[in-house]
């Protein structure tokens, strides 16, 4: 579909070379928005928009926009686009799954120790020039039972991980083969029987009608006490509010998270009092190397587009995990 009329529209942070590969590929109009969310005027006449996370695309943008034929976004989730406006339109919509995994499964690692080993109140009390006098006994990771919720690309990679550290996984994913479970050494549980088993509870999951808020206070309250959930996946995965109050009153123990409902977390959460709540500002795709596939993969999408009309890790997904949940929020 080689055309010179071919405008295309790069929001959010997109690696150099990755731009360079583009420019060079592709004989069209190639500008930098001024923002995360694009102005009229620079959605005019755009035919493709290459985006992330942080830019929403939402019907009001879409309304803006009547050239758009595409849109691709550097990453693996989704839940920033209104797909369904999309599909209206007739707006090819792709995304790059393979390009977070790696980053994602480090920094679930991350959260876990930090978590078990209590690092922000370590670090506090170095700040405050005090010792470890001061602070509570940290427990190992060896031989004790993690739970994954999901074994998408990241779970696969966090239970690799995770064994290497001497844990037990199990997991719940009623949308993977059994194949997977005994490929990766993961015992396969019913999410019931998950949480009664396994006192570290990471979420590995998309965001849709079946997993908004899957962390509740019905599924707080079905967990051992003492129990601790990790979160690098979607914020709205976890009710904030109702896993405050269960670790307030200390039914859950702990819980480490790098996403959040609201990003970014409002001051005036609950989980920012909390002293057993380990937090970091999204940076589960922040790599550099994350940063590089994501863009690789996202302009060489567009390019096959650009040449051939041809569309790869399209969405919406056709698997059945979307299909069953109707759609994603």
């Amino acid at each position: 579909m080689a055309d010179s009329s071919f405008n295309v529209l790069v929001v959010g942070g997109y690696h150099s070379a990755s731009l360079a590969k583009l420019r060079t590929e592709i004989p069209a109009t190639i500008k930098i928005a001024n923002g995360k969310y694009p102005s009229e005027e620079e959605l005019k006449d755009v035919s493709a928009l290459l985006i992330r996370s942080q830019t929403e695309v939402d019907a009001q943008l879409l309304s803006r926009a009547p050239n758009l034929q595409v849109i691709v976004t550097a990453t693996s989730g989704f839940d920033h686009i209104d797909l369904a406006s999309c599909q209206k339109r007739q707006i090819k919509v792709m995304h790059t799954p393979d390009a977070n995994p790696p980053c994602a499964a480090e920094i679930t690692l991350l959260l876990l120790l930090s978590m078990v080993h209590n690092m922000g109140s370590a670090q506090a009390l170095i700040r405050s020039h005090s010792w470890k006098n001061d602070l509570e006994r940290t427990y190992e990771l060896q031989g004790k039972n993690l739970g994954l919720i999901g074994l998408g690309r990241v779970g696969r990679r966090v239970a690799q991980l995770a064994r290497a550290f001497g844990m037990e996984v199990s997991a719940y994913d009623p949308y993977i083969e059994a194949k997977v479970f005994e490929e990766f050494q993961v015992e396969r549980l019913g999410l019931t029987e998950l949480f009664i088993k396994c006192p570290i509870i990471s979420l590995h999951v998309p965001l849709t009608n079946e997993t908004y808020r899957l962390i509740n206070r019905a599924t707080l309250e079905t967990m051992a006490p003492g129990a601790s959930i990790i979160n690098a996946s979607r914020g709205g995965v976890i009710d904030e509010t109702e896993l405050a109050e269960a670790i307030e009153r200390g039914h859950v123990r702990a819980a480490a998270l790098d996403v959040f409902e609201t990003e970014p977390l409002p001051q005036a959460s609950r989980l920012r009092k909390l002293k057993t709540v380990f937090t970091t500002p999204h940076i589960g795709g922040f790599s550099k190397e994350a940063l590089k596939r994501g863009s690789d993969s996202a302009v060489s999408k567009l390019i096959q587009f650009y040449r051939s009309g041809e569309t790869s890790d399209l969405l919406p997904p056709t698997e059945e995990w979307y299909v069953s949940t109707n759609c994603p929020l």
